[in-house]
């Protein structure tokens, strides 16, 4: 079986690759020399990495379906995200520099609150996916990509703003034009309340 395990360079000099093992491995980016091994704290493959713009926080998520943050100077870990996803989470992609998306295996897409570690609204789950959705954010719309053991390929498209009403009932519908970051500002009051 094909995992997708990842990759991110941490800046020009260096790069962190994840393992089935739940591992980290910082390499020298010129040589691939390996730098250091670090207990990712996952139970099974890390399935992707995400580095925050400033470079001082790496997401992890894996096939225990958890999110994990890590202090990329001392390779502490900083925390333990809700384990919400029931199965493994197979991507994590930043909707602006407070919030994250992930998906899982099962078809569930869930938006974070990166500051307090928890969920915005309610997941949605895709009824069909039998494998896992990726994702890509542009400004108006989410896109989903639904992958099927049948090798089929299925783009969805729908708008964050009927998700995060479904989600958070407080979230402003009226704000003319809709964009993500006000859907993204809205929900984050909404759980300010």
């Amino acid at each position: 079986m094909l995992i997708h395990l990842d990759y991110q360079y941490l800046n020009d000099e260096q790069f962190i690759t994840a393992d089935r093992a739940g591992q980290f491995t910082i390499w020298e980016a010129e040589t691939l020399e390996q730098i250091r091994v670090v207990d990712g704290g996952h139970e099974g493959a890390v399935t992707d990495l995400l580095l925050t713009d400033d470079g001082k926080t790496l997401y992890s998520v894996g096939r225990d379906g958890l999110i994990m943050a890590w202090n990329t100077e001392t390779w502490n870990l900083e925390a333990v995200f809700p384990h919400i996803h029931t199965d493994w989470i197979l991507d994590i992609v930043f909707v602006d520099d407070r919030t994250l998306a992930t998906t899982g295996r099962n078809g569930t897409l869930i938006l974070w609150d990166v500051n307090r570690q928890q969920p915005i609204g309610r997941p949605l789950v895709s009824a069909s996916s039998d494998w896992g959705i990726a994702i890509v954010i542009d400004d108006q719309t989410l896109n989903a990509y639904s992958f099927h053991n049948d090798g089929q390929i299925i783009m969805w498209e729908f708008s964050l703003e009927d998700w995060l009403t479904y989600g958070c009932a407080v979230v402003n519908i009226d704000a003319i034009p809709m964009t993500i970051q006000n859907l993204i500002d809205d929900a984050h009051s909404c759980i300010d309340t």
